[in-house]
Formats: structure tokens, C-alpha cells, sequence
């Protein structure tokens, strides 16, 4: 009987650990990625309120299982995570098959640069990459959000470039496929500027609007631009 007692003893602890485990709340954030992938919810990097970074640095939320806000049972990718602590970053689904996650650009929580521009995530095998992507790519940006459309194409449009110090309005295109760069019309596009929203349309337009930069400070919201993906064109509303 005191086996048996023992026994159930040890198991009541185990399962009270592994949601001790689960549930653990993370540390406070700001200037992270989110990425709903398959119905995981990814987070990535971010700054806290200290000068370390939050822990964990890579995790997911499984949206498809019910849960309590409360007790948001994350799942921590840290261990597989050989990215510096960064913040500002954009991120992404892609690929072939629309199940690997994508990061660009962002900086380190010194505001110094990053040794690479992007990173991929498989979210099939849980496996991390740097990869080789052909082309001239952009100058490092943060504070951008990244747009993908049909056929896996990223658009990054703008953005604050660390290594110029300036405001950009240009537009890179990501092929997240073939892995290449491609900068593409500029022409009437929005003035420069960072933190803006940013919609893949059914009509194949991405809208921008919003937006801030610190030598104008915050763009007004009926200021509405459509960039058209097949024609590589801007205009305004």
C-alpha cells in the first residue's frame, strides 16, 4: 500500500511540474515577431525592461488547443535559437510550402547591427537557418512589416536603415522560394517612414498607410497608398 501510495505521490508531482513548466509566464516584451504558423502562435526576440534580453528568446503558442489567458501554456524554442537578442524585427510565413517562418532585418538590443539580414525557421522539423539568398539585398531595416503575397514573394517596403542612419522608402522583394532580391519601383511610393500598416489585398495591391518619422513625426491616416504587385506601380488615395 505504501507503494502504491508513493507511486501515485510521484505522479500527482510530475503532472503538477510539467504545468508548472507550461504555464510559467514570460518575461514582459515589447518589439517582438508574432507569426501564426499552422496554428501556432510564434514569438521571437523582443526588448525588455532591463538591459537583458527576455527569456525565452523562441517560443510558440498552440492556438489550436483550448486554454486560459491566464495560464497560456507556451512551448520554449530556446534551445534551437542561435539568433542574437534583437528587437525590431519583421517576420513572416513562406517558403514552398507555406510552413517556414521567416525574419528580416531588425537590430541587437544595443542598437548595434546584426551579422545577418535573414533567417528562416522549419517549422516541420523545428530547425533553424541562415540562409544564402542570391541578389543585392537591402540595407538593414527595423520598424517595417512585412507582406507576402500569392506566390511567396515578401514585399519590405521602407523601413530605418541602422548602417545609413536614414529614413528609406524603397521596396526589396524577399522570394521566399528562390531564395533571391529583387528592388523594384520606388516612383510615388509613400515618403520615408517606419511602424506603418500594411495589407496583401485579393486584388493583388498591398495598401500602406500610417507610419512615423522622427524628422516629420506621425503621417496622417488619409494618407492611404496601393502598390500593385503585377504592374510594379504606386498611387494614391
Amino acid at each position: 500500500m505504501g507503494l502504491l501510495n508513493n507511486f501515485l505521490i510521484y505522479i500527482i508531482f510530475l503532472i503538477l511540474f510539467q504545468l508548472l513548466v507550461e504555464v510559467k509566464p514570460q518575461d514582459l516584451r515589447n518589439s517582438h515577431t508574432a507569426t501564426l504558423i499552422d496554428n501556432k502562435l510564434y514569438i521571437i526576440g523582443g526588448a525588455g525592461d532591463g538591459k537583458y534580453p527576455p527569456s525565452p528568446t523562441f517560443f510558440y503558442l498552440n492556438v489550436s488547443d483550448s486554454f486560459d489567458t491566464n495560464e497560456l501554456k507556451w512551448h520554449d524554442l530556446t534551445n534551437i535559437n542561435n539568433i542574437p537578442p534583437f528587437k525590431y524585427a519583421a517576420a513572416t510565413k513562406g517558403g514552398a510550402n507555406n510552413k517556414t517562418l521567416f525574419l528580416y532585418g531588425g537590430i541587437g538590443l544595443n542598437n548595434e547591427s546584426l551579422n545577418n539580414l535573414v533567417y528562416t525557421f522549419d517549422t516541420q522539423n523545428n530547425i533553424l537557418l541562415t540562409p544564402t539568398v542570391t541578389g543585392i539585398p537591402p540595407n538593414g531595416k527595423v520598424s517595417i512589416t512585412s507582406v507576402i503575397d500569392y506566390n511567396g514573394l515578401i514585399y519590405l517596403f521602407g523601413g530605418h536603415s541602422k548602417e545609413l542612419n536614414i529614413y528609406t522608402n524603397d521596396m526589396f522583394i524577399l522570394d521566399s522560394i528562390n531564395l533571391s532580391w529583387k528592388n523594384v519601383s520606388s516612383i510615388n511610393a509613400p515618403s520615408p517612414r517606419v511602424e506603418y500598416g500594411a495589407v496583401f489585398l485579393p486584388n493583388k495591391n498591398i495598401i500602406y498607410i500610417g507610419g512615423y518619422n522622427e524628422n516629420v513625426g506621425v503621417f496622417a491616416l488619409n494618407e492611404v497608398y496601393l502598390y500593385n504587385t503585377i504592374n510594379d506601380t504606386w498611387t494614391t488615395q
